[in-house]
């Protein structure tokens, strides 16, 4: 469930920006406090990890949900090896904050350009004259590794990128291969032999093992069978056709096995494997789940069990919660005008639409790990009772600022918006 990507985009644009320490404006200082809304607080997490020396922390403002919506306002801090807890101060022009649209406050901190450890978003009322966020513990962020199938012939690989390394699976065996340096693309190379080298040149592959150089590769998508995460301490399980990956205590330890044979049963399907001396157990129950830190909801819920350790937590993918059409049945607790036709449906494509009560519409939507945010709403133009045009007024509204969705008890799918209102669907 990872946010790198918007501080990973946004990092060139930080760089830029200097690092203000000016002072809190006084709280006994009406004009300042008038023009400018502050937000304070700390940056921390639990697991004892040392921060690398290059680190650095980063607070940021934005217009919408995390992680699509505009940056108005960051702030870059230079730890110079200090570690946690990191106090930050974000000073914000009050006309930079947009009527009617949620504002979402997120830190993280980076090194090398990347997030490593990141929190949840925080939404900030443009009312208030300051904000104290007190101490913001941070989840470690752990993004998966790009994974890629190699189709070369008659033969096939796969790739795993990891840092400043790939792995490579051919022929049943794996290779560490480190970046060297190439006229074009990206190449790698087992250290201390160059007879096993992977190179990557715009979409095409050449891959050399042991000495044997293979046909052409194309470059194929590894998805894999299922994803799943936990909270508390922060774990991630990778899990395909051949391979499972499971790290825990936030990326401080992890394993690698072959994917033993599936055991189904009723709604269950099991894995077990001995991994060295530890035993795993994995558990996928077909049953709804809900992220204990974000809220999200995921199609199945994961226990896996390592030795006499339970790591408990949510897999799938939001989306397939979303997907097809909803025939909404309320706006904000206030019903909608009888017999009035009212839809939304998602698409796997990320586009949406439905009727609003009087006309058609359409747009496009986007899930992270933390939320769902819509954008480039449009419909037709028709006119209607003006019961019905108020009423599609507030569908249209409430959609431009939804942040999370979530599927309750009964299977109904509640839109959530930034200002606390909401939308009720069923199938």
């Amino acid at each position: 469930m990872s946010l790198r990507p918007a501080f990973t985009s946004s990092l060139v644009l930080l760089l830029l920006v200097a690092c203000a320490s000016d002072p809190l404006p006084a709280e006994d200082d009406p004009a300042a406090s008038a023009d400018t809304i502050t937000i304070r607080g700390e940056l921390s997490y639990l697991p004892r990890i040392a921060l690398p020396p290059d680190a650095e922390a980063v607070v940021e403002l934005r217009a919408g949900p995390a992680p699509s919506g505009d940056i108005f306002a960051q702030r870059q801090i230079a730890l110079d090896g200090r570690q946690v807890p990191v106090p930050f101060t974000l000073e914000v022009d009050r006309a930079d904050f947009q009527p009617g649209r949620v504002h979402v406050f997120q830190g993280a901190l980076i090194s090398s350009g990347q997030s490593g450890w990141i929190s949840a978003p925080e939404v900030i009322d443009a009312a208030a004259r300051s904000h104290d966020l007190g101490t913001i513990m941070l989840e470690r962020d752990m993004a998966p590794p790009l994974a890629v199938r190699l189709k070369c012939g008659g033969r096939e690989a796969r790739v795993v990128h990891g840092g400043d390394q790939v792995v490579l699976e051919a022929d049943g065996m794996r290779f560490t291969l480190r970046p060297v340096e190439a006229a074009s693309g990206a190449r790698y190379r087992r250290p201390g032999d160059a007879r096993t080298e992977y190179w990557n040149r715009d979409g095409r592959a050449t891959l050399r093992v042991q000495g044997e150089d293979w046909p052409e590769c194309e470059l194929l998508p590894d998805e894999p069978v299922l994803v799943a995460r936990g909270n508390e301490p922060g774990w991630r399980l990778d899990l395909d056709a051949e391979t499972l990956t499971l790290s825990w205590d936030y990326g401080a330890s992890s394993l690698a096995a072959t994917t033993p044979d599936a055991v189904r049963s009723d709604r269950v399907t099991s894995y077990g494997a001995r991994v060295g001396e530890r035993r795993l157990v994995i558990a996928i129950h077909d049953r709804l789940c809900a992220d204990d830190m974000t809220g999200m909801p995921y199609p199945k819920q994961v226990i896996v069990s390592l030795d006499d350790r339970t790591l408990r937590g949510c897999g799938g993918e939001p989306q397939e919660l979303l997907l097809g059409e909803w025939v909404i049945e309320d706006l904000d607790g206030r019903g909608i005008v009888d017999d009035s036709d009212v839809t939304v449906a998602f698409s796997e494509d990320g586009t949406l639409g439905g009727r609003g009560s009087c006309n058609s519409y359409g747009g496009s939507y986007m899930l992270t790990g933390e939320g769902l945010s819509v954008s480039q709403l449009h419909s037709t133009l028709m006119a209607c009772a003006q019961s019905l045009m108020a009423q599609e007024r507030r569908l249209f509204e409430i959609l431009q600022q939804a942040y999370r969705f979530e599927i309750d008890d009964d299977g109904a799918l509640i839109l959530h918006a930034g200002d606390g209102r909401t939308v009720t669907a069923r199938r």
